[in-house]
Protein backbone atom coordinates (compact mmCIF):
# COMPACT_ATOMS: atom_id res chain seq x y z
CA UNK A 1 0.00 0.00 0.00
CA UNK A 2 2.83 2.38 0.65
CA UNK A 3 6.41 3.11 -0.71
CA UNK A 4 8.78 4.62 0.59
CA UNK A 5 11.19 6.83 -2.12
CA UNK A 6 14.01 9.19 -1.52
CA UNK A 7 15.99 11.13 -4.20
CA UNK A 8 18.18 9.73 -6.27
CA UNK A 9 21.90 10.32 -5.29
CA UNK A 10 22.92 14.14 -6.49
CA UNK A 11 18.96 14.83 -7.04
CA UNK A 12 18.03 17.86 -5.46
CA UNK A 13 15.24 17.82 -2.67
CA UNK A 14 12.79 20.39 -4.27
CA UNK A 15 13.13 18.39 -7.57
CA UNK A 16 12.01 15.23 -6.35
CA UNK A 17 9.30 16.06 -4.38
CA UNK A 18 8.28 18.37 -7.71
CA UNK A 19 8.40 15.42 -9.68
CA UNK A 20 6.52 13.21 -7.22
CA UNK A 21 3.80 16.40 -7.06
CA UNK A 22 3.43 16.10 -10.82
CA UNK A 23 2.96 11.99 -10.46
CA UNK A 24 0.01 12.88 -7.80
CA UNK A 25 -1.27 15.33 -10.11
CA UNK A 26 -1.48 13.40 -13.31
CA UNK A 27 -2.73 10.44 -11.30
CA UNK A 28 0.35 8.23 -11.12
CA UNK A 29 0.37 8.73 -7.18
CA UNK A 30 -2.65 8.51 -4.71
CA UNK A 31 -1.04 10.88 -2.77
CA UNK A 32 2.25 11.65 -0.86
CA UNK A 33 3.72 11.98 2.39
CA UNK A 34 6.24 13.69 3.06
CA UNK A 35 8.61 12.73 6.37
CA UNK A 36 10.91 15.56 7.65
CA UNK A 37 14.43 14.87 9.07
CA UNK A 38 14.42 14.35 12.31
CA UNK A 39 11.26 13.35 12.29
CA UNK A 40 11.50 9.92 14.71
CA UNK A 41 14.02 12.04 17.16
CA UNK A 42 10.90 14.95 17.37
CA UNK A 43 8.15 12.50 18.66
CA UNK A 44 10.67 10.90 20.87
CA UNK A 45 11.47 14.09 22.46
CA UNK A 46 7.79 14.74 22.73
CA UNK A 47 6.71 11.56 24.18
CA UNK A 48 10.03 11.89 26.81
CA UNK A 49 9.93 15.69 27.30
CA UNK A 50 6.36 16.60 27.53
CA UNK A 51 7.17 19.66 25.45
CA UNK A 52 7.52 20.27 21.38
CA UNK A 53 10.91 20.13 20.47
CA UNK A 54 12.35 23.71 18.78
CA UNK A 55 14.98 22.03 16.74
CA UNK A 56 12.83 19.67 14.27
CA UNK A 57 10.18 19.16 12.49
CA UNK A 58 6.82 17.46 13.69
CA UNK A 59 4.55 18.29 10.98
CA UNK A 60 4.18 16.03 8.02
CA UNK A 61 2.92 17.40 4.71
CA UNK A 62 0.33 14.89 2.86
CA UNK A 63 0.02 16.30 -0.77
CA UNK A 64 -3.21 14.73 -2.74
CA UNK A 65 -5.09 15.65 -5.16
CA UNK A 66 -8.92 16.84 -5.25
CA UNK A 67 -10.31 15.21 -8.08
CA UNK A 68 -8.73 12.07 -8.12
CA UNK A 69 -10.90 9.14 -6.25
CA UNK A 70 -7.54 7.18 -5.65
CA UNK A 71 -6.76 10.01 -3.59
CA UNK A 72 -10.25 10.33 -1.12
CA UNK A 73 -9.27 6.93 -0.28
CA UNK A 74 -5.82 7.31 0.09
CA UNK A 75 -6.71 10.45 2.07
CA UNK A 76 -8.95 8.30 4.48
CA UNK A 77 -6.48 5.67 5.15
CA UNK A 78 -3.99 7.63 5.94
CA UNK A 79 -6.32 9.94 8.24
CA UNK A 80 -7.41 6.39 10.24
CA UNK A 81 -3.67 5.46 10.50
CA UNK A 82 -2.30 8.74 11.80
CA UNK A 83 -5.03 8.32 14.72
CA UNK A 84 -3.97 5.04 15.34
CA UNK A 85 -0.26 6.01 15.79
CA UNK A 86 -1.77 9.19 17.70
CA UNK A 87 -3.57 6.83 20.33
CA UNK A 88 -0.66 4.36 20.60
CA UNK A 89 1.58 7.35 21.41
CA UNK A 90 -0.97 8.69 24.09
CA UNK A 91 -0.88 4.97 25.22
CA UNK A 92 3.19 4.95 25.42
CA UNK A 93 2.92 8.67 27.76
CA UNK A 94 0.28 7.48 29.85
CA UNK A 95 -2.14 10.18 28.49
CA UNK A 96 -4.57 8.12 26.94
CA UNK A 97 -7.35 6.34 29.42
CA UNK A 98 -8.90 3.42 28.37
CA UNK A 99 -11.66 3.27 30.89
CA UNK A 100 -12.92 6.94 28.95
CA UNK A 101 -12.55 5.57 25.40
CA UNK A 102 -15.86 4.71 23.46
CA UNK A 103 -15.83 1.07 22.78
CA UNK A 104 -16.19 0.31 19.23
CA UNK A 105 -17.04 -3.06 17.42
CA UNK A 106 -16.93 -4.28 13.80
CA UNK A 107 -19.52 -6.49 12.39
CA UNK A 108 -20.41 -7.74 8.92
CA UNK A 109 -23.51 -7.63 7.85
CA UNK A 110 -25.34 -9.65 5.32
CA UNK A 111 -25.26 -12.90 4.19
CA UNK A 112 -21.67 -14.03 3.44
CA UNK A 113 -19.94 -12.55 6.53
CA UNK A 114 -16.96 -11.55 5.46
CA UNK A 115 -15.45 -8.61 3.36
CA UNK A 116 -16.16 -9.37 -0.15
CA UNK A 117 -13.51 -8.66 -2.40
CA UNK A 118 -14.15 -5.75 -4.66
CA UNK A 119 -12.96 -8.16 -8.21
CA UNK A 120 -15.85 -10.65 -7.15
CA UNK A 121 -18.51 -7.56 -6.48
CA UNK A 122 -17.06 -6.49 -9.91
CA UNK A 123 -17.04 -9.93 -12.22
CA UNK A 124 -21.16 -10.79 -12.22
CA UNK A 125 -21.71 -6.98 -13.31
CA UNK A 126 -19.01 -7.63 -16.32
CA UNK A 127 -20.95 -11.07 -17.07
CA UNK A 128 -23.74 -9.10 -17.50
CA UNK A 129 -22.23 -6.16 -19.12
CA UNK A 130 -20.79 -8.77 -22.01
CA UNK A 131 -24.54 -10.10 -22.09
CA UNK A 132 -26.13 -6.82 -22.78
CA UNK A 133 -23.65 -5.47 -25.49
CA UNK A 134 -23.87 -8.47 -27.39
CA UNK A 135 -27.91 -7.80 -27.88
CA UNK A 136 -27.96 -4.03 -27.94
CA UNK A 137 -25.21 -4.43 -30.86
CA UNK A 138 -24.68 -8.01 -32.41
CA UNK A 139 -28.34 -8.65 -32.57
CA UNK A 140 -29.98 -5.82 -34.37
CA UNK A 141 -26.16 -5.44 -36.33
CA UNK A 142 -26.56 -8.76 -37.68
CA UNK A 143 -30.64 -8.88 -38.54
CA UNK A 144 -30.05 -5.28 -40.37
CA UNK A 145 -26.80 -5.51 -42.12
CA UNK A 146 -28.48 -8.77 -43.28
CA UNK A 147 -31.44 -7.05 -44.49
CA UNK A 148 -29.42 -3.98 -45.88
CA UNK A 149 -27.15 -6.04 -47.94
CA UNK A 150 -30.26 -8.37 -49.48
CA UNK A 151 -28.63 -11.27 -47.55
CA UNK A 152 -32.42 -12.02 -45.89
CA UNK A 153 -34.02 -12.01 -49.50
CA UNK A 154 -31.83 -15.10 -50.05
CA UNK A 155 -32.65 -16.76 -46.96
CA UNK A 156 -36.63 -16.48 -47.92
CA UNK A 157 -36.39 -18.46 -51.50
CA UNK A 158 -35.13 -21.40 -49.69
CA UNK A 159 -37.28 -24.16 -47.28
CA UNK A 160 -35.89 -21.60 -44.31
CA UNK A 161 -38.66 -19.78 -42.01
CA UNK A 162 -38.79 -16.40 -40.57
CA UNK A 163 -39.11 -19.09 -37.21
CA UNK A 164 -36.79 -21.25 -37.64
CA UNK A 165 -34.75 -18.87 -38.83
CA UNK A 166 -35.25 -16.74 -35.09
CA UNK A 167 -34.57 -20.30 -33.13
CA UNK A 168 -31.49 -20.67 -34.92
CA UNK A 169 -30.73 -16.70 -34.22
CA UNK A 170 -31.30 -17.39 -30.47
CA UNK A 171 -29.35 -20.49 -29.94
CA UNK A 172 -26.41 -18.96 -31.88
CA UNK A 173 -26.74 -15.54 -29.19
CA UNK A 174 -26.79 -18.13 -26.31
CA UNK A 175 -24.19 -20.09 -27.09
CA UNK A 176 -22.03 -16.92 -27.63
CA UNK A 177 -23.54 -15.43 -24.44
CA UNK A 178 -21.53 -19.20 -22.98
CA UNK A 179 -18.30 -18.22 -24.35
CA UNK A 180 -18.16 -14.87 -23.07
CA UNK A 181 -19.35 -16.35 -19.72
CA UNK A 182 -16.47 -19.04 -19.32
CA UNK A 183 -13.50 -16.67 -20.69
CA UNK A 184 -14.69 -14.02 -18.25
CA UNK A 185 -15.14 -16.28 -15.61
CA UNK A 186 -11.34 -17.83 -16.79
CA UNK A 187 -10.16 -14.58 -17.05
CA UNK A 188 -11.49 -13.11 -13.28
CA UNK A 189 -10.45 -16.45 -11.75
CA UNK A 190 -7.06 -17.05 -12.80
CA UNK A 191 -6.28 -13.78 -13.84
CA UNK A 192 -7.60 -11.32 -10.49
CA UNK A 193 -8.17 -14.13 -7.81
CA UNK A 194 -12.10 -13.80 -8.04
CA UNK A 195 -13.37 -16.93 -6.03
CA UNK A 196 -17.51 -16.32 -6.84
CA UNK A 197 -18.86 -19.44 -7.67
CA UNK A 198 -21.85 -19.23 -10.61
CA UNK A 199 -22.82 -22.88 -9.96
CA UNK A 200 -26.07 -22.06 -8.06
CA UNK A 201 -29.62 -22.83 -9.75
CA UNK A 202 -30.82 -19.54 -9.09
CA UNK A 203 -27.29 -17.61 -10.31
CA UNK A 204 -27.43 -20.22 -13.61
CA UNK A 205 -31.31 -19.11 -14.30
CA UNK A 206 -30.54 -15.20 -13.62
CA UNK A 207 -27.54 -15.57 -16.13
CA UNK A 208 -30.16 -17.05 -18.57
CA UNK A 209 -32.76 -14.56 -18.18
CA UNK A 210 -30.40 -11.72 -18.27
CA UNK A 211 -29.35 -13.54 -22.00
CA UNK A 212 -33.07 -13.91 -23.52
CA UNK A 213 -34.01 -10.34 -22.05
CA UNK A 214 -31.08 -8.78 -23.85
CA UNK A 215 -31.69 -11.14 -26.76
CA UNK A 216 -35.56 -9.20 -27.08
CA UNK A 217 -34.14 -5.94 -26.38
CA UNK A 218 -31.56 -6.18 -29.73
CA UNK A 219 -34.83 -7.45 -31.53
CA UNK A 220 -36.43 -4.45 -30.34
CA UNK A 221 -33.92 -2.27 -31.54
CA UNK A 222 -33.67 -3.61 -34.58
CA UNK A 223 -37.52 -3.13 -34.98
CA UNK A 224 -37.25 0.12 -34.31
CA UNK A 225 -34.65 0.92 -36.70
CA UNK A 226 -35.35 1.08 -40.26
CA UNK A 227 -30.89 1.13 -41.28
CA UNK A 228 -28.07 -0.89 -39.77
CA UNK A 229 -26.68 2.53 -39.12
CA UNK A 230 -29.86 3.90 -37.60
CA UNK A 231 -29.47 0.44 -34.99
CA UNK A 232 -26.02 0.83 -34.31
CA UNK A 233 -26.38 4.88 -33.37
CA UNK A 234 -29.62 3.89 -31.31
CA UNK A 235 -27.10 0.98 -29.49
CA UNK A 236 -24.74 4.01 -29.20
CA UNK A 237 -27.05 6.16 -27.28
CA UNK A 238 -28.74 3.69 -25.10
CA UNK A 239 -25.08 1.75 -23.92
CA UNK A 240 -23.44 4.16 -21.43
CA UNK A 241 -26.50 5.16 -19.37
CA UNK A 242 -28.02 1.91 -19.13
CA UNK A 243 -24.64 0.48 -18.19
CA UNK A 244 -23.87 3.05 -15.92
CA UNK A 245 -26.97 3.39 -14.40
CA UNK A 246 -27.66 -0.40 -14.00
CA UNK A 247 -25.03 -0.99 -11.09
CA UNK A 248 -22.95 -3.36 -13.27
CA UNK A 249 -19.71 -1.65 -11.67
CA UNK A 250 -20.72 0.32 -8.49
CA UNK A 251 -23.90 0.68 -6.48
CA UNK A 252 -26.32 2.76 -7.28
CA UNK A 253 -27.35 4.66 -4.73
CA UNK A 254 -28.57 8.46 -3.65
CA UNK A 255 -28.89 9.40 -7.35
CA UNK A 256 -31.02 12.46 -8.26
CA UNK A 257 -34.98 11.72 -9.30
CA UNK A 258 -34.59 11.26 -12.89
CA UNK A 259 -31.47 9.19 -12.57
CA UNK A 260 -33.55 7.25 -10.39
CA UNK A 261 -36.07 6.53 -12.40
CA UNK A 262 -33.94 5.31 -15.37
CA UNK A 263 -32.09 2.64 -12.61
CA UNK A 264 -35.82 1.59 -11.97
CA UNK A 265 -36.93 0.98 -15.41
CA UNK A 266 -33.28 -0.48 -16.76
CA UNK A 267 -33.27 -4.30 -16.38
CA UNK A 268 -30.05 -4.72 -16.12
CA UNK A 269 -30.37 -2.73 -12.03
CA UNK A 270 -32.29 -5.76 -11.14
CA UNK A 271 -30.55 -8.98 -13.33
CA UNK A 272 -27.35 -7.14 -11.38
CA UNK A 273 -28.63 -6.87 -7.71
CA UNK A 274 -30.53 -10.45 -8.09
CA UNK A 275 -26.82 -12.19 -9.70
CA UNK A 276 -25.03 -10.38 -6.55
CA UNK A 277 -27.42 -11.74 -4.16
CA UNK A 278 -27.59 -15.18 -5.40
CA UNK A 279 -23.90 -15.13 -5.45
CA UNK A 280 -23.36 -13.79 -1.94
CA UNK A 281 -21.80 -10.82 -2.87
CA UNK A 282 -24.50 -8.31 -1.59
CA UNK A 283 -26.40 -7.88 0.92
CA UNK A 284 -30.07 -8.44 0.48
CA UNK A 285 -33.00 -11.51 -0.31
CA UNK A 286 -33.78 -12.34 -3.86
CA UNK A 287 -37.56 -10.47 -4.73
CA UNK A 288 -40.31 -10.86 -7.44
CA UNK A 289 -38.92 -7.46 -9.12
CA UNK A 290 -36.10 -9.01 -10.14
CA UNK A 291 -37.59 -11.74 -12.26
CA UNK A 292 -40.47 -10.13 -12.90
CA UNK A 293 -38.98 -6.76 -14.36
CA UNK A 294 -36.58 -8.28 -17.21
CA UNK A 295 -39.59 -10.88 -18.16
CA UNK A 296 -41.62 -7.37 -18.80
CA UNK A 297 -39.19 -6.80 -20.69
CA UNK A 298 -39.19 -9.53 -22.59
CA UNK A 299 -42.24 -9.65 -23.03
CA UNK A 300 -42.70 -5.89 -24.41
CA UNK A 301 -39.98 -6.16 -26.58
CA UNK A 302 -41.08 -9.37 -28.39
CA UNK A 303 -44.56 -7.57 -29.14
CA UNK A 304 -42.83 -4.67 -30.68
CA UNK A 305 -41.02 -7.06 -32.78
CA UNK A 306 -43.46 -8.86 -33.95
CA UNK A 307 -44.98 -6.03 -34.73
CA UNK A 308 -42.89 -4.06 -36.28
CA UNK A 309 -39.46 -5.49 -37.48
CA UNK A 310 -39.56 -6.14 -41.25
CA UNK A 311 -37.66 -9.03 -42.54
CA UNK A 312 -37.06 -7.57 -46.13
CA UNK A 313 -35.56 -4.09 -47.38
CA UNK A 314 -37.86 -1.42 -48.74
CA UNK A 315 -37.59 -1.41 -52.30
Amino acid sequence: MFAISSPASGEALEDFLASEKKATRFGDRAAVIVIPEGFNQCLLHRMMEDGPSSSANCSLAIYVNEGSAASGMATSIIDQILAGVERDLLTRMGRFQEQKAIPTETLWVGSSGTEVRYVDFLLPGIVLMGFFVNGLFGVPGSILFARDKRVLRRYWVTPLTVTHYLAGFSVGHLMLCLVQFAILLLLGRFAFGATVTFCQPMSIFLLLLAAITFLAFGFFVASVAKTANTGMAIGNILNMPMMFLGGLFFPVAGLPLVLRAIVYVNPLTYLAKGLRVSLGTEAGTLSVSMIAVPLAWIAVCVAVASWRLSWDVER
